[in-house]
């Protein structure tokens, strides 16, 4: 198996984009960006200071999760969160991650955030790669290749 490299240009334009379309979308007074940690960090700082641009009130903060040990797929470990108890209908909680394989660290996180705070909560990913049978509210870049994707802080 081979794999698809992305440059820190692509993530750049990825994350705009992504903050542009949560700009034009209606989500309540309040957006909270979770990072899923490691791989969702950079782009979730990325789209805050894009939101920062914008006006758009946000708030953060994270959920690190395990699902990879290196390329080999395992079960979904949560290591830690910082969940903001402030956090509350009707406030949005946008979940992100840099890359969206099979949806099981989505569904760990989305079942989180249904426990622990019960906002609306949104998903969004820089990269998806087609295989999981949980939707996204949005993304980027689709691939329906089976190379590994590489981002430029690995």
């Amino acid at each position: 198996m081979g794999h698809i490299v992305y440059s820190w240009e692509d993530i750049e334009r990825y994350t705009k984009e992504l903050a542009r379309k949560i700009a034009m979308e209606e989500l309540g007074e309040t957006i909270w960006l979770m990072p899923i940690m490691n791989g969702g960090f950079i782009p979730s700082v990325l789209m805050s200071k894009e939101l920062n641009k914008q006006g758009i009130k946000h708030l953060q903060g994270n959920i690190h999760m395990k699902s990879y040990d290196g390329r080999t797929k395992k079960d979904v470990i949560v290591e830690g969160y910082r969940i903001p108890f402030s956090v509350r209908e009707p406030d949005t909680v946008i979940l992100v991650d840099d890359v969206y394989d099979t949806g099981d660290t989505m569904k760990t996180a989305i079942s989180m955030m249904k426990i622990l705070v019960r906002p609306n909560t949104n998903i969004y990913s820089v990269v998806i790669t087609g295989k999981s049978d949980v939707s996204l509210d949005n993304y980027c870049y689709a691939t329906t290749s089976d190379k590994w994707v590489v981002f430029p802080w690995e």
